[in-house]
């Protein structure tokens, strides 16, 4: 690569870097993603993205302009079809008008169609309950939706720090709370219309984690 400087080739390799880490989740995606991987993948995505474009872009900023494109092309593409790479099916007709699958635990409301791990319906004994009242939960407003998404882009600032060890490490630290900054204004905010149901269903879900824990 004679005629490039070593913080362009350096830069380079950051961005190739990122695009193979996004290539090896759409190849995921295409093979069908469990519930619950897809919601935690919703969430991480774009922190990760902005940090990888920042890193790539403090060695030649022409990588920012081409990283913000990137980022604009998988936000479009998450609008227009939310529930891509879902591996999904309908749920049980006495469970009520959802999609679910066979082992996922954890459950959101995407536009009007409720998600529910496959595992939920089988040992929550209140699963019914559950989907009629995330049908019934109030939808994040435009705003808070919109601060969630510039919340995600906040790595995108490590590019005005000096390459370096450091700025990793702030980078990747800023990229995960980002990630559950962002989470919080998409999934809270709002009353919850079944407190009882929504406390129980946290219950289950941090006995049915502590046991996985002690499985792995």
């Amino acid at each position: 690569m004679d005629g490039f400087s070593p913080e362009f080739i350096a830069g380079t390799e950051t961005f190739l870097g990122l695009i193979v880490a996004l290539a090896y989740v759409e190849f995921r995606t295409r093979k069908g993603l469990r519930i619950d991987d897809f919601i935690q993948i919703s969430f991480i995505t774009l922190p990760y993205i902005s940090l990888g474009v920042a890193l790539a872009s403090q060695f030649w900023s022409g990588f920012l302009a081409i990283g913000i494109v990137l980022i604009g092309i998988v936000v479009v593409l998450s609008l227009k079809n939310p529930l891509r790479g879902l591996n999904v099916k309908p749920c049980p007709q006495e469970i009520g008008d959802c999609m679910t699958d066979e082992d996922s635990l954890m459950g959101t409301l995407i536009r009007d169609t409720v998600l529910i791990g496959g595992r939920t319906l089988k040992e929550f004994p209140r699963a019914r309950e559950l989907v009629e009242c995330m049908k019934r939960a109030g939808k994040p407003s435009s705003l808070r939706k919109a601060t969630g998404l510039l919340v995600s882009l906040l790595p995108l600032l490590a590019v005005l720090l000096p390459p370096g060890d450091l700025t990793v490490i702030v980078g990747l630290t800023t990229a995960y709370l980002s990630t559950l900054i962002g989470a919080a204004f998409v999934t809270k905010g709002h009353p919850t219309p079944c407190p009882e149901v929504a406390r129980e269903y946290r219950e289950f879900l941090r006995k049915r984690k502590r046991k996985i824990d002690v499985a792995v």
